[in-house]
């Protein structure tokens, strides 16, 4: 008798789920349609700016860009020096003229440094003891090749 009320009220026990499960989704889609911002709390509003003081802050001077020369000579005879401040470099080739460079991202390792233009490549900190150095001219395929003095 037991087994006959328990399988009568199976069929009330799914809808029953059924209906558990519909009211659940339903719930879930009511507030996806919500603005979030209007559910979330308010915002706090900014502090008041500070009050001006009587007296200026003390103007810094900006530090002096380091500087370093250095001379290089090349396979071929060619020498230059190279001027570095900050996040570009000067190649001054004498008579040839001179190469004002920007500083890239092209290193191989931390000690190699590399300059560029729309003419020049130059690769600096090259060789074991990184003192060598490679100047790639951009429209032809010349590399010199140079140790720093």
């Amino acid at each position: 008798m037991a087994e006959m009320n328990l399988m009568r009220s199976a069929p009330s026990l799914v809808a029953l789920l059924a209906a558990l499960a519909v009211s659940v989704v339903m719930a879930g889609c009511a507030t996806k349609g919500q603005d979030p911002a209007s559910s979330a709390p308010a915002a706090p509003s900014p502090a008041p700016p500070p009050a001006p003081s009587a007296t200026p802050p003390a103007a810094t001077a900006p530090a002096p860009a380091q500087s370093t020369d250095s001379t290089y000579r090349c396979e071929n005879g060619v020498q230059f020096s190279l001027r570095v401040a900050s996040d570009g470099a000067v190649i001054d080739m004498g008579a040839r003229g001179s190469e004002s460079l920007l500083r890239d991202a092209g290193g191989i390792t931390p000690d190699q440094t590399v300059y560029t233009n729309a003419r020049i490549r130059a690769e600096f900190g090259l060789g074991p003891q990184g003192r060598g150095a490679a100047l790639r001219y951009i429209a032809t395929p010349v590399v010199l090749r140079c140790t720093r003095d």
